[in-house]
């Protein structure tokens, strides 16, 4: 009912003891339902995004590589994280993101806040006024980040963390998405998109 001492006592209460929010802390085990479902999910996934994370923990981290190799792959974060390759600040993840690599057609880093990068997805989208209706009006938004993190590639062109990073997610994976307004397109995936992808979101 409240916050701070009032509020856990009100918690405590009602429900006795302790209360433990539904969610997976670091250092304890993932319930036996994601074995079960991981990898029927990621089999039909056609658009993964990823978000406030250093994907640093596995096996939670190793996602990123179970989706098809079509799967548009859409990272929101402060900094890079997750690469196939090693750079400054974490180890290589296997199968993980390929932002600066000349083959990448469809890995998208979205440099900022997740709400302010979530936020932008749903206007390019076309959804804002329906988002706006579940979860109120926009946060005020954040101080424009910093250039994005130096990656341990000098000859590779710079990481995309602006509007065309995501412009270019949703017009590879959702080109429907701005009529219908439902949902990503499970067929917005073609070799073309893949290429327009590449080209906006690593200014080749």
């Amino acid at each position: 009912k409240g916050e701070g001492e009032g509020g856990w006592r009100d918690l405590n209460r009602k429900h006795g003891g302790k209360v433990k929010p539904d969610v997976v802390f670091y250092g304890e085990a993932l319930p036996r339902r994601f074995f079960k479902l991981y990898q029927e999910d990621t089999a039909a996934a056609d658009l993964l995004i990823v978000m406030g994370t250093a994907l640093q923990v596995g096996p939670f981290n190793r996602l990123v590589g179970q989706v098809p190799s079509d799967c548009v792959r859409l990272l929101i974060n402060r900094e890079p994280c997750g690469m196939s390759y090693p750079d400054n600040h974490t180890p290589p993840l296997e199968f993980g993101f390929e932002f600066n690599r000349p083959r990448n057609v469809r890995d998208v880093f979205h440099q900022g806040n997740c709400d302010d990068g979530v936020w932008e997805l749903v206007r390019l989208l076309g959804w804002h006024q329906d988002f706006e209706r579940l979860a109120g009006p926009p946060p005020p938004r954040a101080p424009t980040p910093s250039p994005p993190t130096p990656l341990a590639t000098p000859s590779s062109p710079p990481v995309a963390s602006s509007q065309d990073s995501l412009a270019a997610t949703t017009a590879a994976a959702a080109p429907s998405a701005r009529e219908a307004a439902v949902g990503v397109s499970a067929e917005g995936v073609s070799a073309e998109a893949a290429q327009q992808l590449s080209q906006l979101s690593l200014g080749d």
